[in-house]
């Protein structure tokens, strides 16, 4: 009876360590796509500022491109 016990509480006690290391497993899955949920919002805010602020000031772009200067992200079309 004693030894039925043993086998049985030791069972018991693999199955919890299962479950909690699985569980601790999902939670670090579940903070790394939060991680790079923020980082994607981050990026859209700066994104949207950037493109509200190129709205609120339309003749800033036009005064940096006679200076010479031009947006790396955008692509530009030169013809003939």
């Amino acid at each position: 009876m004693n030894r039925i016990f043993q086998i049985v509480f030791l069972t018991v006690i693999i199955l919890i360590l299962i479950i909690a290391i699985a569980g601790q497993v999902r939670i670090n899955q579940i903070k790394e796509e939060n991680e790079k949920l923020s980082q994607q919002v981050s990026d859209l805010k700066y994104e949207n500022d950037k493109l509200r602020h190129e709205l609120e000031n339309p003749d800033i772009e036009d005064k940096a491109n006679e200076q010479g200067y031009y947006d790396p992200d955008k692509e530009y079309y030169y013809s003939e």
